[in-house]
């Protein structure tokens, strides 16, 4: 069955700061077989990027929302890691 995967947080600037940052990351389907759609809402985004188990680099967006075109990837695991200015956060998505 595929799964819509969301994450959200109230995540601090820094260990010392009291200013709260919200996050929130949607990913889905998962496990897929052609497209991955994604959305980050975060005020320090920075890029999203799709690795092999490798840890290969095979796309990087520069947009917040949008989609990973997989299908021509073998199936298996990847890795998708979202950057921000302050934190990188990652997430497992499987390719059938």
């Amino acid at each position: 069955t595929n799964q819509v995967y969301r994450l959200k947080w109230n995540i601090p600037m820094s260990s010392t700061s009291s200013t709260i940052i919200p996050f929130q990351f949607t990913l889905y389907p998962n496990p897929t077989t052609n497209l991955l759609f994604y959305k980050v809402e975060h005020p320090k985004f920075e890029a999203i990027q799709l690795y092999n188990i490798y840890g290969q680099l095979l796309e990087e967006k520069n947009s917040p929302s949008g989609s990973f075109s997989i299908q021509n990837y073998p199936s298996g695991n990847y890795l998708v890691s979202v950057i921000t200015s302050n934190r990188n956060y990652q997430k497992l998505v499987i390719k059938e």
